[in-house]
């Protein structure tokens, strides 16, 4: 089994840069299948384009661009490149990293999640691929350690499980609290408050973080128009899609976005 030291990634490079905590390394990949292998210093790897699979004792899956994955030090895996000119941004945290910011406990598995649920993530893709230097890396992750912490979010709340539930799988409709509480059988300006104290944000944001969700994941692995997109996901039209994604991201449109990433 290889142990790559730091900053060492598969493929070639595209872009580096590195301060006092953290390394931020640009890979490119073609069709390949590489040998098990782990990281002296954990990493976030987001993937931008292409596919892959990720193979290990712990995860077995096929990841689409939009995805990035936190590899603990200690996390051995292989990977199968399956197309070529497959990109990802690899972001690695030193021990001096996590010293600073008290996190004495790392997981061992791989914690996957979704681009579009870290608004400085766009910021952190954006800047590096064009001037080689990010601001916001360290925000980031703690907030990725933040929102992969185990709760118990359905405790003293059984309703909430169904309510979550009519968000998750009606993203194209506009729901009112009357509506909602209507349907969960729960007083409407009640279920707005625990749904906040429980999830965290109110009822409105959690159905336009669904709506970005679709459109992130259709903007990174589909040709479809801006216009397309917009409808697709539930937003009332392109103008709409636009503004909420910038007033999300804090960056440029999404069409300028997508144009960045497949450079």
């Amino acid at each position: 089994m290889d142990i790559l030291s730091k900053g060492q990634y598969l493929g070639q490079t595209y872009g580096f840069y590195e301060n006092k905590y953290f390394l931020i390394k640009g890979s490119l990949h073609n069709q390949s299948e590489s040998d098990y292998h782990k990281h002296d210093d954990s990493y976030l790897s987001v993937l931008l384009k292409g596919g892959y699979v990720e193979m290990s004792k712990s995860l077995n899956c096929f990841v689409t661009p939009g995805t990035m994955i936190f590899r603990s030090k200690n996390y051995v895996h292989k990977n199968r490149f399956v197309d070529n000119n497959t990109k990802c941004l690899n972001i690695e945290f030193n021990d001096k990293w996590f010293l600073k910011n008290r996190i004495d406990k790392i997981p061992d598995i791989p914690i996957v999640n979704q681009v579009c649920h870290f608004r400085f993530i766009y910021q952190i893709i954006t800047d590096f691929i064009q001037y080689n230097k990010v601001d916001v890396a360290e925000d980031i992750f703690i907030d990725f350690v933040k929102q992969n912490q185990t709760t118990n979010t359905y405790t003293r709340a059984p309703w909430l499980a169904k309510l979550t539930n009519i968000l998750d799988n009606e993203i194209s409709t506009t729901h009112s609290l009357k509506s909602l509480s209507e349907r969960v059988f729960v007083q409407p300006n009640y279920m707005a408050r625990v749904f906040k104290s429980k999830i965290g944000i109110s009822i409105g944001q959690y159905q336009i973080e669904k709506k970005l969700s679709l459109a992130n994941k259709d903007l990174f692995t589909t040709n479809k128009s801006i216009t397309d997109i917009a409808i697709d996901s539930g937003f009332y039209d392109e103008a709409h899609f636009i503004r909420t994604f910038k007033s999300k991201y804090g960056v440029m449109s999404p069409s300028r976005f997508r144009k960045i990433i497949n450079s």
